[in-house]
């Protein structure tokens, strides 16, 4: 996975475009080996979903404890993945809290869905002001067979 726009970045510094772009495979092998983990726990899971796009009433998705945010998303892939969060009244049937104690992932299905956008500078998913992401119920009750995986991209 090669990150055009920002490898083609002009440096004046030579040891520091180098630097850069040594960081920049790191970050790519890392990324390729977490979703190869995640796809080889999902295995395991024959329900789970992974969203490219936002999900939709009754897949089965994978939530995990995102730090960057504070709080669960619906793990996704792809370069245009939507901010997919857990609505904080699916927690308790989950089994999940916020902060997480020792959970940090589960697997559940969609049973709605909620577009927001952030009002304020400060929100509980600490996203700038005026993002849209979209909010799921989840139940652990699983009741279709809906299965697939997206192809392979950034994780969002």
């Amino acid at each position: 996975m090669r990150h055009q726009p920002l490898c083609q970045t002009n440096f004046s510094d030579k040891n520091l475009f180098l630097s850069f772009c040594r960081l920049q495979q790191e970050n790519d092998r890392l990324r390729a080996k977490l979703t190869s983990s995640m796809h080889e726990h999902l295995r395991g899971s024959p329900s789970a979903v992974v969203v490219d796009g936002a999900a939709e009433t009754g897949d089965r998705v994978m939530i995990v404890w995102s730090e960057e945010h504070r709080n669960f998303a619906l793990y996704s892939e792809g370069p245009h993945a939507p901010l997919n969060f857990l609505h904080s009244d699916s927690l308790g049937a989950l089994k999940l809290s916020l902060p997480p104690s020792a959970r940090r992932y589960a697997t559940a299905e969609v049973t709605e869905k909620e577009y927001c956008q952030a009002k304020k500078a400060e929100n509980r998913f600490r996203v700038p002001q005026g993002t849209k992401s979209v909010k799921h119920d989840l139940t652990a009750n699983f009741q279709r067979s809906n299965c697939f995986f997206s192809r392979a991209g950034s994780i969002g």
